[in-house]
């Protein structure tokens, strides 16, 4: 039988629905039908063509200059599709796009993915584990976690929502309790279970992308002192920033009234993939980074960033998610659910999702991550929705393209208020970009006036999102809501700016080169403009010169950490004189653990003690460790990679520190090893808390050994940071049971632990105890030097010895290997 071709047919348009110019299947034009005639002779049926392939792909028959034309299998035979004049089918996409943004014309078909063998009549593997396409069987938990481990890829091919196979389970509401957790088994449930007419109704208004004096006025205009809530409170929005050109100025004073801040990426990069396959590391440098950002430059103390945004809505899937647990972000505000009556509720995604994955291509988690979803309902567009057939929804406000007038506009607000009101009172999201209001006047126009009409109404209020959460947390009926704690903070703030004349700083960063930009803030000027690799915008002025690729030092070999380890002792010791053996301790740059080949590598140079390994925050914290045994504590950290075997080496582990400002009031937050890697502290004061808190968490607890890690441009770079840290020594160091000592002398006294009373006589301490006099050499030599592994480079090396031959390197560490070397 040849495959049947339909003439006229709307083919599955509710999936290729895109805002391009409403895009229609028509009828196969007279050249496309000649083809397809020439092509029948070659297929022996459509049974053979549609083999193995889904009816909703759409592939192509030939590789056409214009690629509008595509089919899809179907029941009857193949269907046909023509994108409309200047558009072109992407086949990767599976939708019709602009001519220019399509790269795959000449691809007939989306590429086949391997699947694993999950569904078998007889099992094939062991319990506790799976088979991948190829009938290798792996543990279960490795599918699906980012990373290939069947040799065929397999295991990372059948990742979806309902297919993974450690996906979250359904909605279990005997173990999902509030205040932590809510879910329902259609996302529709009430939280409390209240009776709707006693639900207050939440509107929340979000804005995406970066605050600056092209759209603060209008913010002015729709958040203006006086437009309250019924309980005499401002309305409120929440602002998703990206920080390219935003103005850290006017998001200090947004916050100061009360807005809520949160993440929507440093780069705002255009590619769709790019957020779609991002690794954890990649989502922690955009969103951790741009909320480091935030606080740094806009004075922001309370860590009230706590929300996500990716942009253009492309869902980040479990990476994304697990960056978030990690980062201590609270919701998430990207998944978008289909157009649904009644509305979606928000949910925790401890449990499955409980509306399909919407969208295109989407990636959404499928795994259990605690994290709070703030699902985006789409909006009905419809002019009359008793009355139009029905249409897909739309996420965006902006991206309702039928919305051609203010007029419209208003009545599109208003039956989708009627619509969440009149049914669960599920929050009802709103969510723009600035300047589609602000390019549409008439559109502003009709906003403010049914904010102010929806206003009279004593049960709706306009809330951020975390406001949301807070009230579902405590679900209050409107009769409470008035006194609603949560909601009564800055409340009607007044007064001045904090800051009237901000810093404009003109700056520029090697990761964007040629581009100055300006940086408005109301702090010092950083010497770089902030970006992916430098957040602070001071990270490059004292950047070690030690290799920047965290693989390098992950994945490196036994005998390349020698090199670096050995070799770097073996410099110190030529060139600084240091003849007692006392260089025994190991760091990995980046804080990356080199698995077994470093530990291996520290036995064989017989290096004492390691301190790279980090964990995570606890109370009471841990006491350094011998890795003959097992860690007693997870391997923290993204991507680490811990020593899984016994070796004959001490672990000066790196007790995370607690950066919450008041850790008996905040929420928890995770902790940070580098106290430079502590992003909340922007002052003097508030560092010299941080110092007190944790130094009491560990004082007042078991006393394990506090460290205070640093890189010296940090202290070097905020002068009011060391003026406090001085102040706090100095206090400490009244009290007669404290000691600051060297990670060897801890070791000493853990070797022979000896109680305060005789510490005071304990012999490794007294080694050195009060040096006095002059340098041993007071003009070193300030050696000019080259080495052929750095070619274009002259280094000084400052040393009390005779200069080099070569700048020392790692194939080179004497600095005079070169000279004589066979």
């Amino acid at each position: 039988m040849l495959p049947w071709i339909p003439r006229n047919t709307a083919v599955g348009f509710l999936v290729l629905s895109v805002a391009l110019c409403g895009v229609h299947s028509t009828s196969i034009s007279s050249r496309h039908k000649r083809q397809v005639k020439q092509l029948e002779a070659d297929i022996e049926n459509d049974a053979e063509l549609c083999k193995g392939r889904s009816p909703s792909e759409y592939f192509r028959l030939t590789a056409d200059e214009d690629c509008r034309d595509v089919v899809r299998c179907s029941v009857q035979g193949l269907l046909a599709l023509r994108c409309p004049s200047g558009l072109a089918f992407d086949i990767d996409k599976q939708t019709c796009d602009w001519k220019s943004n399509v790269k795959n014309c000449k691809q007939l078909e989306k590429p086949r993915l391997v699947a694993p063998l999950l569904a078998t009549d007889e099992p094939l593997c062991d319990p506790g584990k799976l088979a991948c396409g190829n009938g290798d069987c792996i543990e279960k938990e490795l599918f699906c976690n980012g990373v290939e481990d069947c040799s065929d890829s397999s295991d990372e091919n059948v990742c979806t929502v309902d297919k993974d196979p450690n996906r979250a389970p359904p909605c279990d509401q005997s173990q999902c309790v509030l205040p932590d957790c809510f879910c329902s088994v259609d996302g529709t449930q009430i939280p409390g279970k209240l009776e709707p007419n006693t639900v207050p109704q939440m509107i929340t208004i979000t804005f995406d992308d970066a605050i600056n004096n092209n759209n603060i006025d209008l913010y002015d205009k729709i958040f203006r002192e006086g437009r309250n809530n019924p309980n005499g409170c401002m309305i409120k929005g929440t602002f998703f920033v990206s920080h390219k050109y935003s103005n850290y100025s006017a998001i200090q004073e947004m916050h100061r009234k009360g807005h809520e801040m949160a993440a929507h990426s440093i780069t705002h990069k255009h590619d769709e993939k790019y957020w779609s396959e991002a690794s954890v590391e990649t989502w922690a440098k955009e969103m951790a980074g741009v909320r480091l950002i935030m606080e740094r430059f806009s004075n922001i103390t309370d860590n009230s960033i706590v929300g996500v945004r990716a942009p253009y809505l492309r869902v980040g899937g479990n990476s994304q998610f697990k960056m978030m647990e990690d980062q201590s972000f609270l919701y998430d505000s990207t998944i978008a659910a289909p157009l649904s009556n009644p509305p979606l509720w928000p949910y925790t995604l401890y449990f499955r999702m409980p509306h399909k994955c919407h969208g295109n291509g989407q990636n959404c988690p499928s795994r259990s991550h605690a994290v709070w979803e703030m699902v985006m309902n789409e909006l009905d567009r419809r002019d009359d929705p008793s009355f139009d057939e029905e249409l897909a929804g739309c996420a965006m406000v902006d991206a309702c393209s039928n919305i051609i007038s203010g007029e419209q506009f208003y009545n599109f607000l208003n039956h989708n208020f009627e619509r969440h009101y009149k049914t669960n009172r599920a929050p009802l999201g709103l969510y723009f970009h600035a300047g589609w209001l602000k390019l549409n006047p008439d559109y502003l126009d009709s906003f403010i006036q049914w904010i102010d009409e929806t206003l009279a109404k004593n049960d709706v209020f306009f809330v951020t999102l975390t406001q949301v959460l807070q009230w579902m947390q405590d679900p209050t009926p409107i009769a409470g809501v008035r006194d609603f704690t949560n909601w009564k903070e800055k409340c009607d703030v007044k007064g001045q700016p904090l800051c009237s004349l901000p810093n404009a700083c003109p700056l520029t960063t090697r990761e964007l080169p040629g581009e100055t930009i300006r940086l408005h803030t109301c702090i010092e000027c950083p010497q770089n403009y902030p970006w992916l690799e430098d957040p602070t915008g001071d990270y490059y002025a004292f950047k070690k010169y030690h290799k920047h690729d965290e693989k390098y030092w992950s994945e490196a070999s036994a005998e390349t950490w020698a090199k670096e380890m050995a070799g770097v002792r073996l410099i110190m010791e030529r060139f600084s004189n240091i003849t007692d053996n006392s260089i025994v301790g190991v760091r990995a740059p980046y804080l990356r653990v080199g698995g077994n080949n470093q530990f291996f590598m520290m036995e064989q140079q017989a290096f004492f003690y390691d301190s790279t390994i980090a964990a995570p925050l606890s109370n009471p914290p841990l006491w350094p460790y011998t890795l003959y045994f097992r860690m007693p504590h997870k391997c923290h950290g993204n991507g680490q990679n811990c020593p899984s075997r016994s070796h004959a080496v001490w672990e000066m582990v790196m007790n995370e520190l607690d950066r919450r400002d008041d850790p008996s009031f905040d929420e928890e937050l995770a902790g940070c090893a580098m106290v430079d890697a502590c992003s909340n502290i922007i002052s003097g004061e508030q560092f010299y808390n941080f110092l007190n808190h944790n130094f009491e968490r560990h004082y007042k607890t078991n006393r394990a050994p506090l460290g205070l890690y640093f890189h010296a441009g940090w202290l070097k770079l905020n002068p009011d940071y060391i003026e406090s840290f001085l102040q706090w020594i100095d206090e400490v160091l009244a009290k007669n049971d404290v000691y600051f000592v060297t990670m060897t002398q801890v070791l000493d006294w853990i070797q022979k632990p000896t109680d305060i009373t005789g510490v005071r006589d304990f012999a490794p301490w007294k080694a050195k105890c009060d040096v006095k006099g002059q340098p041993l050499c007071s003009l070193p030599n300030a050696c000019p030097l080259t080495t052929r592994e750095l070619p274009g480079e002259t280094i000084r090396l400052h040393t009390c010895v005779e200069c080099p031959q070569n700048y020392p390197w790692l194939e080179d560490p004497t600095g005079d290997y070169y000279a004589f070397k066979k």
